[in-house]
């Protein structure tokens, strides 16, 4: 089963720019320009859905210093308050985790994407049907969201919805 994905804007030179700028530059403020424009498509969430970031690998995470997507569901949720009561708060409660080192998306193709993100996530817990909505920066390819969907699945998820700022066109 795939997974919905909502993305209110095309990546162009402009989300691009502001991207770059976000992540690789470590200007962490412009999470609330991101939270604005991911926002901006309102959609809100299902009564029982589980709202998770997607996941870095802890040593991208450690060389980037911090995980973009939480960063971004931290600013969405300070935005829109009913964000806060669907995200995991106890120890046992269900964990998406980025359990394989993989090379850096933003230079491989398409085929490359899926081949380097099989089996790269993990999730610990049963989902039991639950709705999981990720919350992530840019869809490209859609490889990643596909990983996460099997993840989430395999796990016994229900449907998978990805919110992101942009994605890029078809």
């Amino acid at each position: 089963m795939p997974c919905r994905v909502i993305a209110p804007f095309i990546y162009d030179q402009a989300i691009a720019y502001l991207m770059r700028r976000w992540k690789f530059d470590k200007q962490r403020g412009l999470a609330t320009i991101a939270a604005e424009l991911a926002l901006f498509s309102s959609n809100s969430c299902e009564v029982d859905q589980l709202i998770l970031p997607m996941p870095l690998h802890w040593r991208r995470q450690l060389e980037r210093g911090f995980n973009q997507s939480k960063d971004l569901l931290d600013a969405m949720a300070k935005r829109h308050p009913f964000l806060f009561k669907h995200r995991p708060r106890t120890r046992d409660a269900p964990r998406l985790t980025r359990c394989r080192a993989t090379p850096k998306q933003s230079l491989a193709t398409r085929e490359e994407r899926q081949r380097n993100l099989a089996g790269a996530f993990h999730v610990r817990g049963d989902l039991a049907g639950r709705p999981v909505l990720v919350i992530d920066d840019v869809c490209t390819t859609g490889a990643t969201a596909a990983a996460v969907t099997h993840a989430l699945h395999a796990a016994g998820a229900g449907p998978v919805t990805l919110w992101c700022v942009a994605r890029t066109p078809r």
